[in-house]
């Protein structure tokens, strides 16, 4: 199974330790045979700048992270451009991702932001639902 996390999990879980997002990408971090994280170069670059910009994690903190990430996950090119599907273009970058893996579901907190993704083979599922399933 194959999943893409929306970057709203990545900031949820280093701002805390509890919950869902934490647990899942601990997870993905330990590593798993139950499920593939999969990424593309601007989604991994878009982790990074949130990590970031919120002031969630210090610089070193979050190139550890990243680094640390694409160690476990998959990354996946993009051939296509999906821009137009969904209002929000950090939100089309994630579906990309998701498109290019070829992935069953979106790891995100906002599920309605991800309405149609469905025409892709994909599901847009919470957290905690998702960690519930596996």
């Amino acid at each position: 199974m194959k999943i893409v996390i929306d970057t709203n999990i990545i900031v949820s879980a280093a701002r805390s330790n509890k919950g869902a997002s934490f647990k899942l990408i601990q997870t993905i971090l330990n590593g798993t045979d139950q499920f593939s994280a999969h990424f593309s170069v601007p989604l991994l670059l878009e982790y990074t700048e949130q990590l970031t910009a919120k002031g969630t994690l210090t610089a070193l903190q979050t190139a550890d992270f990243v680094n640390a990430f694409y160690e476990k996950g998959t990354l996946n090119e993009i051939y296509f451009r999906y821009r137009s599907v969904l209002k929000d273009g950090d939100d089309a970058m994630v579906l990309e991702a998701a498109i290019a893996a070829k992935a069953d579901y979106i790891v995100t907190f906002n599920t309605k932001d991800f309405k149609g993704v469905e025409l892709f083979g994909i599901k847009a599922i919470r957290p905690n639902d998702f960690l519930n399933f596996i």
